[in-house]
């Protein structure tokens, strides 16, 4: 089941025409006898399952048949849905919701006192047992003929209400979805509509159509299917749909988004009415498919999110089938989307649906495999392309070590693939750099990008300088000052004459001994990967070799006489 979806207003504003048009209505005799009563139909999305209530041809219980037509067109044989219907004393109204993952039904209960809401769930080809819906959609009254919205959110449902003579008719209520099987907040929907006893309501495709059975003075004989049209919230008054009413009592049975005909049942007898061609409608793209795991090739349970690229907009939130990894959604051609899967513990994966150029319905078929392990980028904030700065990587889950590898000076490290699911303990050990040690936590139930970087801002080993400028009596000058300037960071200090001063591992530094703002000495020092410090020529450049290195009995230190200078 679903829980959101958007779409334009502009869909259908045409598809339904006041304005009486042939069309052709054709009793369905592939796999259905005349002699064999019909009491209630409904038709997935694509138009290639079809299911309903019928006593058989032996007349007894009236139970659920599906039948499915194949690629060439042909329906099979029926297949008796009997442990769906078994359950029950009487069966109505059933519906297939346009994922083709949920049947809903109004049945009563074997010994129950009123019609409630039921659905059951597609495990493969099979339909399992079925459940009431839970929350506050059932009652002590009658409530039947339930739909869906396109995107699953959406419970309509009609419950029977009476009037201060007593005299009952059912009005047109919805419910919000909570959860798979629960809807909550239920309300009657304020249409004119609901002045009338409203059968079988479908609300069609993107949902700005709801069309219904009305027994109303504007239609030709007994309940007619009328439409009625949803702009900035509010329902038009019915019309009927002329090309498709009969004299007699006609009940709509379906609309597949094919948009070639819709099912009705008309006294007791199931019919197929072709619509009209001169009909200007939008046509829809039908996208499944299966959501499988890319290493082990099993199902997975996933949401779909489908954004309209143009107008930046989402369209579609959906989730796929938990039991076999099926997925269906419907969106409007003529327009390009980006369609994005995410499944728990996986990689999201996106992709491309180029609708713009297609005029007429369409279906296709795209399978999708989704890894379950990320790519994982160390970025290193202060490796410079210049400076020493090899060392490795070792990622650990516990005390186990997953992997560890090596990254050469200048160069990033290498992209480590690692399974979702785990929490994961790593170090960066560089050669001029303080050990870094940190947690990547893949644990949680998130969205993840194809791949994930972890920035890490790396602090460079320090090596100590002594500065000891002196006069010639051995006293600290007065107003000279030690200029230092990292070539690689740009980062510059000032020291005092006699001062302890901090270089990093694998870097240059320009110095200055200035007295009275005036430079009287200058000098290039390079710190290598090992923490020794050499004095250069300014022209010095990395990879050269370095020769005459800083150093004293003590450590490294620069000493300085002002008469020298």
């Amino acid at each position: 089941m679903v829980r959101k979806a958007l779409f334009p207003l502009s869909l259908i504003l045409l598809l339904f025409n006041f304005m009486p048009l042939q069309a052709q209505i054709t009793l369905m005799g592939d796999f259905i006898s005349s002699k064999e009563k019909v009491f209630g139909a409904t038709v997935s999305a694509g138009g290639n399952v079809l299911i309903y209530l019928s006593a058989g041809k032996k007349k007894r219980a009236v139970e659920l048949f599906e039948v499915v037509r194949s690629e060439d067109g042909k329906w099979g044989d029926p297949i008796k849905l009997s442990h769906i219907s078994r359950d029950f004393d009487a069966l109505i109204d059933p519906f297939i919701s346009y994922d083709a993952n949920y049947l809903f039904f109004s049945a009563k209960a074997k010994g129950g006192a009123s019609y409630d809401i039921y659905y059951s769930e597609r495990s493969g080809a099979v339909w399992q047992k079925p459940k009431p819906i839970s929350g506050d959609v059932n009652s002590w009254k009658k409530e039947g003929s339930p739909s869906l919205s396109l995107d699953g959110k959406t419970l309509y449902f009609t419950r029977e209400e009476f009037d201060y003579t007593g005299e009952g008719k059912n009005n047109l209520y919805q419910s919000e979805w909570v959860n798979v099987g629960s809807f909550s907040a239920s309300k009657k929907v304020a249409a004119a509509f609901n002045e009338h006893d409203v059968q079988r309501p479908v609300l069609y495709r993107g949902g700005q159509t709801m069309l219904m059975s009305l027994k109303a003075p504007n239609g030709i004989g007994g309940y007619d299917i009328h439409y009625a049209q949803n702009q900035e919230g509010q329902w038009s008054k019915p019309q009927p749909l002329s090309f498709a009413n009969t004299p007699k009592d006609d009940f709509l049975g379906g609309v597949p988004i094919t948009l070639e005909q819709l099912y009705t049942v008309v006294d007791e007898q199931l019919y197929q009415v072709k619509i009209p061609e001169d009909l200007p409608v939008t046509p829809m793209v039908l996208v499944q498919g299966y959501v499988k795991d890319k290493k082990i090739g099993m199902h997975l349970p996933a949401t779909m999110r489908l954004v309209d690229i143009e107008e930046n907009q989402e369209v579609l939130v959906t989730q796929n089938n938990v039991n076999d990894g099926f997925y269906s959604l419907i969106a409007p051609a003529g327009k390009k989307y980006k369609l994005t899967f995410f499944a728990p513990n996986h990689v999201e994966a996106d992709t491309l649906l180029d609708l713009s150029a297609i005029t007429t319905y369409k279906k296709v078929k795209q399978n999708f495999a989704l890894s379950s392990d990320i790519q994982v980028q160390f970025s290193l904030a202060d490796v410079k392309d210049q400076r020493s700065t090899s060392g490795k990587i070792n990622i650990y889950t516990g005390n186990q070590l997953v992997h560890s590898s090596f990254f050469e000076a200048g160069q990033q490290p290498e992209v480590v693939p690692l399974p979702l699911g785990n929490k994961y303990q790593f170090e960066v050990l560089a050669n001029t750099c303080q050990p870094y040690r940190g947690i990547i936590n893949f644990q949680h139930t998130k969205r993840y990008p194809e791949v994930f970087v972890k920035n890490i801002r790396m602090r460079r080993k320090i090596q100590e300088l002594y500065f000891e400028i002196l006069t010639p009596a051995g006293e600290k000058p007065k107003n000279t000052e030690i200029y230092l300037m990292n070539v690689e960071s740009g980062k510059e200090r000032t020291y005092s004459a006699v001062s302890l001063a901090y270089l990093e591992y694998g870097s240059r530094y320009k110095v200055l001994v200035k007295q009275h703002e005036k430079v009287i000495n200058q000098m290039s020092l390079v710190v290598d990967s090992r923490g020794k410090i050499f004095q250069v020529s300014p022209k010095w450049k990395w990879g050269q070799p370095l020769k005459k290195q800083v150093i004293a009995p003590e450590g490294p230190k620069i000493e300085m006489k002002l008469s020298e200078i």
